[in-house]
């Protein structure tokens, strides 16, 4: 792009900024020329943002207080290389008002230079280091940050350029240092992996207790105890009468079994299941134990 190309950008870059600047300080709202220039002043040193840093490390939180923290050094960094750096490669003045509504309270126009607007990049500092850490902030610091920035138009002491660069400022400079301190992921708690013991074949069904509901299968229940009788010699066998608690039969089965079996329908396996994940007591060493329902 040639020297008269740039001049031709910059110039047209400066009426649309001054445009919206004039649009924007001209604007009449009794809510807004109250609140935007007392949260232009709330900004002053960062004190906003010192508040709410404040209040995420009183939760108590882990993830809060990294997020106060983060979001704290981020405005530290981005203050001191916008208004001492910046400020000074650019001693852009300060925008002339003289079209602001006369009802709306002045607020006193800061000495310093007007490019980058340094609310703006402490802001989006603040808000994007925090976070990085906590994603749920988004929206409510988000939000906030933007009325921060708006409200150095609206109080015309910012041309939007100025507000603009500040915020790409902060944000770049919260991001460089998640680059350079990534934040900690959520610690997630596992649960630990059942512990199980590979049991020796027993053919004869040596330690084995089945417990059987004779009448499941209109019948065949008591069938399959003849065949668990017969086919595993070595294992003990349990009929569960009807109108006997089936949980403490399966219950005591578990105590004395390497492995539970159970013939039954749907009820009978689901008893059975409900007492091995409550856990047995653990003299029987139950985390070795399995259950097995068998085939009807």
């Amino acid at each position: 792009m040639s020297k008269n190309e740039r001049q031709v950008v910059l110039r047209a870059l400066d009426a649309w900024e001054r445009s919206v600047f004039r649009e924007v300080t001209s604007h009449q709202s009794p809510l807004l020329d109250r609140a935007l220039p007392a949260l232009t002043t709330a900004a002053d040193r960062s004190i906003i943002w010192l508040v709410v840093a404040a209040g995420l490390a009183a939760t108590g939180r882990r993830r809060q207080r990294r997020a106060a923290v983060r979001g704290v050094s981020s405005v530290a960094v981005t203050s001191l290389l916008a208004n001492q750096l910046a400020k000074r490669v650019v001693p852009r003045p300060r925008p002339v008002t003289p079209g602001m509504p006369n009802r709306r309270p002045q607020r006193r126009v800061p000495r310093s230079p007007s490019f980058p607007s340094g609310h703006a990049a402490s802001a989006a500092a603040f808000a994007v280091g925090a976070i990085i850490e906590l994603p749920a902030l988004a929206v409510p610091l988000g939000a906030l940050a933007g009325a921060v920035g708006y409200s150095g138009i609206y109080a015309g002491i910012h041309y939007p350029g100025d507000v603009l660069a500040g915020a790409i400022a902060g944000a770049g400079i919260a991001f460089a240092g998640a680059r350079l301190a990534p934040a900690r992921e959520p610690t997630r708690v596992r649960p630990p992996d059942p512990v199980t013991e590979q049991l020796a074949p027993c053919p004869s069904g040596a330690g084995v207790v089945a417990v059987v509901n004779p009448r499941s299968g209109s019948g065949r229940g008591a069938r399959a105890a003849e065949a668990l009788a017969r086919e595993l010699p070595d294992a003990e066998v349990m009929l569960w009468q009807v109108g006997t608690d089936l949980d403490d039969l399966l219950r005591k089965a578990a105590e004395r079994a390497d492995v539970l079996a159970v013939a039954g329908g749907d009820g009978t396996v689901n008893a059975a299941a409900q007492v091995c994940t409550a856990g047995w007591p653990a003299a029987t060493g139950c985390a070795r134990r399995h259950v097995q329902p068998l085939r009807r």
